[in-house]
């Protein structure tokens, strides 16, 4: 039983470590929280719906959409992640 409460809780630690590395990865192009700092040249993502978001995603991780950063981030989340960062940028980076 204690094994099984160390096993999820360092699942859950490395889980939240990486949604931390995904989102400083989003907000160091598209602002703190989603809040883009030069919305002509990289779009707010803060109050988009997660379902947009999550698309998007989707799109740059099939290529559907091209850009070299875009393209590399989205083919390393899982649709899990992008589904949390779609909720996460949503909710206003909250």
């Amino acid at each position: 039983l204690i094994a099984g409460s160390v096993s999820t809780t360092a699942s859950a630690q490395t889980g939240s470590l990486r949604f931390r590395d995904l989102m400083l990865n989003c907000d160091t192009c598209h602002g703190v929280g989603g809040h883009s700092p030069t919305p002509d040249q990289t779009p707010s993502l803060a109050g988009k719906s997660e379902g947009h978001i999550s698309t998007q995603l989707k799109a740059f991780e099939a290529g559907k959409r091209r850009h070299p950063t875009m393209n590399l981030l989205g083919g390393s989340m899982t649709s899990e992640e992008m589904k949390v960062l779609g909720r996460y940028y949503s909710r206003g980076g909250k």
